[in-house]
């Protein structure tokens, strides 16, 4: 396969592969996003429930001391509003939402590199245009499948999302973090030099 084969009738084909890797990446970290934050909530509404139980249980102890109606009050009203915060934070399933969003971004992450690879095959002409378009077709099956099951995001996380990517850089490595991560002779700032005779 010659270089001219690639630069103009396939370059579409690399393009439309490079915008639905776009799109399962920000997929992919959304969902990352939202288990933080699902994960954040919860964490406040543990100590929320906390802090109000623990007023529940002042205010009950001092209703046996004192027998104030001032302590009564207090401690129906912190009960109630204990009782409804548990209420609420267990009708949310807030738990099984977290582990959806986790088995969709795993699922994701797995696509994502498939089409980084794919990718990595188009631009070095290492794989024909029938059976690169026979790869796309089966990435946006297994996408298809994947975004049907997946519960649904929200705007605050895509724009997380956003920033996570585009000014934090979070999926990209620098030549020097990648060279760290792998042994001295696969680095790219390591010439190789002809084996000793």
């Amino acid at each position: 396969m010659n270089d001219s084969e690639w630069t103009t009738p396939h370059q579409g084909l690399l393009d439309v592969v490079r915008e639905e890797f776009g799109r399962v990446a920000y997929s992919h970290k959304t969902h990352l996003k939202m288990v933080d934050r699902l994960n954040c909530t919860m964490l406040w509404e543990k100590r929320a429930n906390a802090l109000l139980l623990t007023l529940t249980a002042g205010d009950t102890i001092g209703v046996l001391l004192t027998d104030a109606r001032l302590a009564k009050i207090a401690a129906v009203v912190l009960s109630a509003l204990a009782l409804l915060l548990m209420v609420y934070s267990l009708s949310r399933s807030r738990d099984r939402l977290v582990e959806l969003h986790r088995r969709a971004a795993l699922a994701l992450w797995g696509l994502r590199e498939d089409y980084i690879h794919l990718i990595g095959d188009l631009k070095g002409g290492a794989i024909s245009a029938s059976d690169a378009r026979a790869r796309r077709d089966a990435l946006k099956k297994v996408a298809a499948r994947i975004y049907a099951t997946a519960p649904d995001t929200d705007n605050a996380a895509y724009q997380d999302a956003r920033k996570a990517l585009k000014s934090d850089e979070e999926l990209t490595f620098s030549d020097a973090e990648i060279d760290v991560m792998l042994p001295r002779a696969l680095r790219s700032d390591v010439t190789s030099s002809p084996p000793a005779s």
